[in-house]
């Protein structure tokens, strides 16, 4: 019988955001254009595909540009994905929707190729339904399906499809505004910014709501930035401090708004550290830890983990101990009483397992994930042992407190 090998470690503070991402409808109503989208999809929805008296809810993450076409991915079941699949094309035409993307997970909807297809309609409220097809095993599935969370925002009446996209780089003092012209040249551009939610039915500004220079001629289709500091006015800009915002265009000398986006600037993030003690191991290759990657260590509080944290392990493992698994400690907010739940929360992956890089999810706090992970590549056969990474996800509860929070993790293989 082999001897298990077990490290135990404490992960380094993070930090959390309870970043609520959100965006306003404007006051209009949407107007089909030939061949372009009366709607922006881009963003996160849960997607119940119906099979034989079933549900199966799907994550999906949609982005779309502004003549309409989509990327993204999905899987199911929500917040714990081991079934995904990733768009390969799809396009929203007035209010139809259609989707293709191909299953990139597990083995099984891997090896013949699992490819999906949506084809739907998008609802006055937003919300999506219709039909969906796959052919898993080479054979044919078929079933209904329909949004349950998340909706789609109508474009302006008459808008030329500018689209305010999701800020970037959003730190404490400040962040990068994104935007997306539409079909049209445009002769203009710029973004408003405020503290509040304000409205776009006139170009007035009003009280309280500041904006950029005009930033100069656009082409169609182009995507343009301008940097939170640059809105002409705008008072400092203070940490873990809601904003929101609007790309305009314009077109022809009439200015177009995209839709109101919001974003909260984030705190300080004091860095922690990490140690302990390894124990066991076997002759060719001790069981370690040699480092831990931080990806993102800083999250929203949304319940996926698309945007919780993301770290990656390092670790050495006996040559003769292949199967790895990990185990960890409900999370504790740092000089505070609140806890965030592992189980269902956390998943581990590796590229150098046999399981086409599938993720496996941690079912309970202080319990061993199952099944291991069996690596079968090693990423530097020079050294002692089997060089492997393993990526470490965590989504982060709906409604978490903010603040930094640490974890307890263990490692073993056998």
């Amino acid at each position: 019988m082999k001897k298990n090998s077990i490290i135990k470690k404490i992960i380094s503070s993070v930090s959390l955001f309870a970043l609520v991402l959100g965006s306003f409808s404007l006051a209009f109503t949407p107007t089909a254009y030939a061949d372009a989208p009366n709607w922006n999809t881009t963003g996160d929805y849960v997607v119940n595909m119906q099979f034989e008296g079933s549900d199966y809810f799907h994550d999906m993450s949609l982005t779309q540009d502004s003549v309409g076409a989509l990327s993204g991915d999905g899987g199911s079941p929500v917040g714990a994905n081991v079934y995904t699949w990733a768009i390969t094309s799809g396009l929203v035409d007035g209010d139809a929707i259609n989707i293709t993307a191909n299953y990139t997970a597990t083995p099984d909807a891997v090896t013949p190729q699992t490819v999906l297809t949506l084809s739907g309609v998008i609802a006055p409220d937003g919300s999506m339904s219709g039909t969906w097809a796959d052919n898993y095993q080479g054979g044919t599935r078929t079933g209904a399906f329909m949004t349950t969370s998340g909706h789609a925002v109508a474009y302006p009446e008459n808008s030329p499809y500018v689209v305010t996209n999701m800020a970037t780089n959003i730190t404490s003092t400040d962040a990068t505004l994104n935007g997306t012209n539409g079909a049209s040249v445009a002769t203009g551009h710029s973004f408003w910014a405020s503290l509040s939610p304000f409205a776009t039915t006139s170009t007035t500004m009003p009280t309280g709501v500041y904006s950029t220079i005009d930033l100069g001629a656009l082409s169609a289709n182009a995507t343009f930035s301008a940097l939170l500091s640059s809105v002409v006015g705008l008072p400092a800009i203070t940490a873990d401090t809601p904003y929101y915002f609007v790309a305009w265009s314009n077109v022809d000398g009439t200015w177009y708004p995209g839709d109101v986006k919001t974003f909260t600037t984030s705190t300080t993030i004091t860095d922690g550290t990490i140690g302990g003690e390894v124990t066991g191991g076997a002759t060719t290759g001790t069981l370690s830890v040699t480092s831990i990657e931080t990806v993102d260590s800083t999250g929203t509080a949304d319940g996926t983990f698309g945007n919780g944290w993301k770290y990656v392990f390092n670790v050495t493992l006996p040559s003769n101990e292949a199967h790895l698994s990990m185990k960890f400690s409900d999370w504790m907010l740092t000089g505070g009483s609140s806890t965030m739940p592992v189980a269902n929360n956390m998943r581990i992956s590796s590229a150098q397992a046999n399981n086409s890089n599938a993720t496996v999810l941690i079912t309970a706090a202080n319990s061993y994930s199952t099944p291991t992970l069996n690596m079968v590549t090693d990423l530097n056969p020079t050294l002692d042992g089997i060089q492997v990474k393993v990526l470490v996800e965590t989504a982060i509860p709906v409604n978490s407190v903010n603040g930094s929070y640490t974890t307890s993790y263990g490692v073993k293989t056998n």
